[in-house]
């Protein structure tokens, strides 16, 4: 078995998180994300590729991957792969689920040991949060054409609302291009999310916004 990779550091989970949102808005839709020193959660909805036709959630991780281990090789001086080849993903069924899936996703790194308040995590990102520079995707919950509401010039961390707001476009729990949560993990740090009952058993800490 090879050797573990070296965890990421700020800066490295910083670029996988730039990397993971690049793609937002064009190959998929990310409600949230956290980037770990070993591992990341995404909540993301595959776009349409064409009509009736979705991007893979297989050829979305192979893009995040090979440009992130790519940037964190050249940065570390080394060659050899970073990421390991297997990966987790789970359909959300329900409404239900996809709450408890933010709330496992938004406490990660908490439960990994962080303390404070879980949005200042430097990993996090979600819905109605300004993206990292670098990144394409993200911008204001006001600009965006499925928000009907105006911030009145201000951009609040989080716009109350915009989750159930944005549930209303995503197509159907069980058709192609429904929303899924997704782990990978670096090479030789095995990812073992909870599962689904488990989350869906956790009790939540705190009001979705």
């Amino acid at each position: 078995m090879p050797a573990p990779c070296t965890p990421l550091t700020a800066s490295e989970r910083k670029f996988v998180m730039q990397t993971i949102l690049y793609w937002s808005h064009t190959k998929w839709l990310v409600h949230a994300l956290t980037v770990m020193p070993t591992h990341v959660h995404v909540l993301a909805t595959p776009l349409e590729s064409a009509r009736g036709e979705w991007y893979s959630l297989s050829e979305i991780l192979h893009s995040i991957e090979r440009a992130s281990a790519r940037s964190i090789n050249l940065a570390r001086g080394v060659q050899g792969p970073v990421w390991s080849t297997e990966s987790y993903d789970r359909i959300i069924r329900s409404e239900r689920e996809w709450s408890a899936t933010f709330d496992y996703i938004l406490h990660n790194a908490m439960d990994d040991g962080y303390e404070g308040d879980p949005y200042a995590y430097d990993g996090f990102w979600c819905e109605g949060m300004e993206a990292p520079p670098g990144e394409r995707g993200g911008r204001p919950m006001a600009e965006h054409p499925a928000d009907e509401r105006s911030t009145g010039g201000v951009m609040p961390r989080i716009s109350a609302g915009s989750f159930v707001q944005r549930r209303r476009y995503l197509p159907h729990w069980e058709s192609p291009g429904a929303s899924y949560h997704v782990v990978f993990g670096l090479r030789g740090h095995r990812a073992s999310p909870d599962l689904p009952e488990q989350i869906l058993g956790r009790r939540m800490r705190g009001p979705i916004p």
